[in-house]
């Protein structure tokens, strides 16, 4: 009995000893397993945290470039030097051309063509060599048009285009040419934006301009019209 007894004992302490290593290794597995779940939360929270910053910070470079736009566009008035207008604009030009790819939005794409407008438009004003900004606007009107085939009808984007054209077709005028389709076009796109109920003033603004600049170029009785139409847009 005795060596029955010493077997048994025997027995009971490896399956005591399997139990106590099972258990440990258990306890180990269970405290590492929870040791990744906390890991991978912690992942997942620092990777949710670095989207939301992405994101504020994409929202306000957003709304950086949107103010920006809005006040070349809107303050674009003979009160502002065409020289300032012409340098700001530039700035913002190379700006937005140095952008990574991946920054690049349909409004960043809108914001650079309507700068590039801009400066062309003051470079023209200024009385500056047809080659120096010309080309400029040939761009932005190429750039504006595009969003429209889209579907773009955003204020600003109607704006630009409109802008673009009426320099092109004006600038048609000194050299002998006809630019009553683009300044024609012009007119139509802006005409909406201005003559509706509580239309902006910098909308009635330039679409004066513009029938201003037609008027140059239309038969006689035609361009008086325009004129008619400019002062009581700005009557209004």
């Amino acid at each position: 009995h005795r060596i029955g007894f010493a077997a048994t004992i025997a027995i009971f302490g490896v399956i005591v000893i399997g139990v106590v290593v099972s258990t440990w290794q258990a306890v180990r597995a269970t405290r590492a397993e929870s040791e990744q779940s906390s890991l991978r939360a912690a992942a997942q929270r620092a990777q949710a945290n670095e989207a939301a910053q992405r994101a504020l910070a994409e929202k306000s470079r957003a709304e950086a470039e949107k103010l920006v736009g809005r006040f070349l566009l809107e303050e674009f008035a003979p009160t502002i030097r065409l020289k300032t207008i012409a340098k700001l604009a530039e700035q913002a030009v190379v700006y937005y051309d140095r952008l990574p790819g991946a920054l690049i939005t349909q409004e960043t794409e809108r914001n650079r063509a309507n700068a590039l407008m801009l400066q062309g438009r003051a470079l023209h004003l200024q009385g500056e060599p047809f080659e120096s900004w010309t080309p400029m606007i040939e761009r932005a009107v190429t750039a504006l048009q595009a969003p429209r085939t889209r579907g773009d009808i955003a204020d600003e984007t109607t704006l630009g285009l409109a802008m673009a054209l009426s320099v092109r077709g004006s600038s048609k005028w000194a050299l002998w040419e006809s630019g009553v389709a683009d300044l024609d076009h012009a007119v139509a796109l802006l005409r909406p934006l201005a003559m509706g109920t509580g239309a902006a003033t910098r909308y009635k603004r330039e679409f004066a301009n513009i029938l201003n600049w037609s008027s140059h170029q239309q038969p006689t009785e035609r361009g008086i019209d325009s004129c008619r139409e400019a002062r009581q847009v700005l009557a209004d």
